[in-house]
């Protein structure tokens, strides 16, 4: 946008006079229009802008030091109905006397940019105003904090910030209470690296030598312990490091399955899931034990079969059935049977002992 420079109106040019006379400078506002000067007309003379199109809020002001103040918006299309030429720019404050007025203005005649609706191309362009102040130094702007949009300097000032998003930096003789965390300024030390107060106090006139991760440090009256920021693997020990979501989940999911088979197994129940296994319920349900498993019978005669566990009082139930034959008709007969285990054959519908897999299932108590 050319703009070779502000103006201050007529008004501007009395509030600047009472600036001088110690008023405080407040900004309001920051207009942009499409108005061309006619025959005669001055921009000294405005009280607005000729044909103002949009109203901008400020993002920033400050005093350059030189006797001009700096102030900063930001122009968007994005609620633009209509495409217009930038060609005349203002800047609006507060007379105490008369209430907010144009205080500068500046108007590129045909040097002008033109800015389109969104439909045609999305603009975001941060513009920053230079007008005289002379010797003030009480300047505000009434500041629109929707504004989002940065620009180098304003990310050169956040980055020397120490104090930027509350992530400290160490410093020399700051009270720290409880809780506090900083962050080392000294390059050789680990960035995965913060420390937590650990006792309260202010901190000496140096940075002190940072421990490892765990181990503390007394830096002037504070004590420090050192953390890691890098989170805890699901397997991992997670004493100095922050817990994720899946290592929380992870713990907890063992710690429960810990405590329900510690109950289960101080309540009296036994189990074995494998493919000889039982499931054995506390006295005060009977005591009741069920047992499965896998047998193969020989081709001469009977074949033994232990039972996982030994049913501690009788066997009252047992079940035996092939698995997997095909041609022949096959049955597995059992011959005999106690609480510790059974006795089978394998046969074919022929009459022939015969080689069978098999599976049973025994109750008793």
């Amino acid at each position: 946008m050319a703009f070779t420079g502000t103006v201050l109106t007529t008004k501007g040019l009395v509030l600047q006079a009472k600036v001088q006379s110690g008023t405080q400078l407040s900004f309001t506002k920051v207009k942009i229009g499409d108005g061309q000067l006619g025959s005669g007309q001055s921009l000294e003379a405005l009280t607005d802008l000729i044909s103002p199109k949009k109203t901008l809020g400020i993002s920033a002001v400050g005093v350059i030091g030189d006797g001009t103040s700096r102030v900063r918006a930001v122009v968007t299309n994005t609620d633009l109905a209509a495409g217009f030429f930038v060609r005349e720019i203002g800047v609006f404050a507060t007379d105490p006397d008369d209430g907010e007025i144009l205080y500068c203005v500046a108007n590129a005649g045909n040097e002008c940019d033109y800015l389109p609706t969104p439909t045609s191309v999305a603009v975001e362009q941060t513009l920053d105003i230079l007008m005289a102040i002379g010797n003030a130094t009480n300047v505000t702007a009434v500041i629109n904090e929707t504004i989002v949009l940065a620009t180098i300097s304003d990310i050169t000032d956040h980055n020397n910030n120490s104090d930027a998003h509350n992530l400290r930096r160490w410093k020399a003789g700051r009270a720290y209470v409880l809780g506090d965390i900083c962050f080392s300024k000294l390059v050789a030390v680990d960035s995965y690296k913060y420390f937590e107060c650990t006792v309260a106090g202010t901190s000496g006139t140096t940075e002190p030598t940072w421990p490892a991760v765990g181990s503390t440090v007394t830096d002037g009256g504070v004590t420090w312990i050192a953390r890691d920021l890098r989170v805890a693997s699901e397997s991992s020990d997670n004493s100095t490091r922050i817990s994720t979501t899946a290592w929380i989940r992870a713990n907890i999911q063992s710690l429960v399955s810990g405590c329900i088979a510690a109950v289960a197994t101080a309540a009296g129940f036994l189990v074995s899931l494998g493919a000889n296994g039982y499931l054995k319920l506390p006295s005060w349900l009977g005591g009741v034990v069920f047992q499965w498993g896998l047998f193969t019978t020989n081709t001469t005669g009977d074949t033994a079969i232990t039972f996982p566990l030994v049913f501690p009082t009788a066997l009252r139930a047992l079940a035996s059935m092939p698995m997997g034959i095909s041609g022949y008709g096959a049955f597995a007969a059992v011959n005999t049977s106690d609480t510790s285990g059974f006795t089978v054959n394998g046969w074919f519908s022929s009459g022939s002992h015969a080689a069978i897999s098999g599976i049973y299932l025994a109750v008793g108590y």
